[in-house]
């Protein structure tokens, strides 16, 4: 994979995961995974789709140890 493609992976998954942090005020685990699918799925840009996403991610992928970072 060129270095080029690889950075642009990382800006855009940096930007899911940061607006992830925004909305919940924490991390989680299952936001790494949610930004991949965002990704893979043409959602880098659109906030309220990505949102959206996350909304349907917690309810269908639930988090097994239930820990999240708070800022």
């Amino acid at each position: 994979m060129p270095p080029e493609f690889f950075q642009d992976f990382q800006d855009d998954r940096t930007w899911c995961l940061e607006q992830l942090i925004r909305k919940e005020g924490h991390l989680e685990q299952r936001m790494y995974e949610c930004a991949d699918h965002a990704i893979e799925h043409g959602i880098t840009k659109d906030l309220k789709e990505l949102y959206t996403l996350w909304e349907r991610w917690k309810t269908s992928t639930p988090d097994p140890n239930n820990q999240f970072n708070r800022l």
